[in-house]
């Protein structure tokens, strides 16, 4: 299963212990997304070696402190290539999905496995932004910042027990499923530390 860390400004961040037992547990590649001083949204994927994804991650964190989010990946469909990794611009564009870095407004990251029809070299996770998320997206590009209790329920149903959204965007963020405090930031899930006292 893939692991999500949101690091909030205030957080000390993610120490490198953590950061390589995420690694060593979710092999498949990686992305970072973080949000810079004028609010606006960034991110950078498809990291196959752990010390440049470490490197940037210190600059984009310890160096600036932006708020940021990585994602780790266990692939479950898809190909295992850079354009796959998380996070995906929010769009319903196959060429736009696969983009690897630049600016977005809202960006997605997911954790679990989506029952959901997907191509060859698609993801379930690129699969439903593109035929789920982007519908909402399109009537109401900041939905998920004043959730109804029924849209909330859909994309929770949708997604599956287990699975966990992360929604970023300049105007603010919004966590999907059930997530754990871990330290001083959020984990969609804690199988990377295996000494860690937790219960799903």
């Amino acid at each position: 299963m893939c692991v999500i860390a949101y690091i909030p400004k205030e957080s000390k961040g993610v120490d490198y212990k953590d950061f390589k037992n995420m690694w060593d547990t979710n092999p498949n590649g990686a992305g970072i997304m973080w949000r810079d001083e004028n609010g606006d949204v960034f991110f950078k994927k498809g990291y196959f070696d752990m010390f440049e994804f470490y490197r940037d991650y210190l600059v984009i964190k310890e160096d600036y402190n932006y708020e940021c989010a990585l994602h780790f990946r266990i692939a479950t469909s898809g190909n295992i290539d850079d354009k796959m990794c998380h996070p995906f611009i929010m769009t319903n564009k196959d060429d736009v999905i696969t983009i690897t870095k630049g600016k977005a407004d809202t960006l997605v990251m997911h954790n679990g496995v989506i029952n959901i029809p997907n191509r060859p070299n698609f993801s379930d996770t690129a699969e439903y932004i593109i035929h789920n998320l982007y519908p909402m997206y399109r009537k109401d590009d900041r939905f998920f910042l004043h959730f109804t209790k029924r849209q909330k329920a859909l994309v929770e149903n949708e997604i599956g027990f287990g699975s966990k959204l992360l929604i970023f965007s300049k105007d603010g963020i919004e966590k999907v499923g059930r997530w754990f405090d871990y330290k001083d930031y959020s984990c969609s899930n804690l199988y990377f530390n295996r000494e860690w006292n937790w219960k799903y």
